[in-house]
């Protein structure tokens, strides 16, 4: 096995794969079948929220899903939005400032006066935010990239109109690797 090249080469990347698995620790969130700093599609965050439409699992197209069953806003975010996927009005400035602090722009028609916007800076007691985010919308082998769920965030800072900008506070920090990938893209 030492002698051959390819058999290493392909030993050491699954090492470096499981190492990384491994320091990423996941913590379940209470009452969903999500844990934070887990990966998940799209339709698997439609299915741990039971979201079906004439039986059939329903395909959230937006970047905010609300869903009143679980009490929750669910916002998915790109971080590296492609013109050809995204339209001028939808390339919104969404970033990481800190491992527990994110940058995020509301949809364009939301006001912080709006039921939207009030929901989003002060929600009710139980309601969540949860903050699903992915560095891109494909990865290098052009297949779709899962969103790392940051868990459930709070409102610091809402400012602006049509979009708001919001600064959420994560409840837990992102992980650290992640952060560094991250902040290095985009700079």
């Amino acid at each position: 096995m030492w002698s051959d090249r390819l058999v290493l080469d392909e030993l050491a990347q699954l090492m470096e794969l499981l190492d990384d698995r491994l320091s990423k620790r996941t913590q379940p969130l209470p009452g969903l079948p999500f844990h934070v700093h887990g990966t998940y599609s799209r339709d698997e965050v439609s299915a741990g929220l039971v979201e079906l439409r004439k039986g059939k699992l329903l395909r959230t197209q937006g970047g905010v899903y609300k869903c009143e069953e679980h009490r929750c806003d669910v916002l998915f975010v790109t971080l590296d939005k492609d013109e050809k996927d995204f339209t001028p009005t939808t390339l919104y400035n969404d970033y990481p400032l800190s491992q527990r602090r994110f940058h995020w722009e509301s949809q364009r028609a939301t006001r912080l006066e709006s039921p939207t916007g009030r929901r989003y800076a002060h929600p009710p007691e139980d309601w969540r935010i949860l903050l699903f985010v992915r560095q891109a919308k494909t990865d290098e082998r052009n297949l779709t990239m899962p969103y790392l769920f940051l868990g459930p965030v709070r409102c610091v800072s809402a400012t602006g109109s049509q979009p708001l900008q919001i600064v959420w506070e994560l409840e837990r920090p992102m992980p650290a690797a992640w952060f560094n990938d991250v902040k290095i893209a985009a700079g």
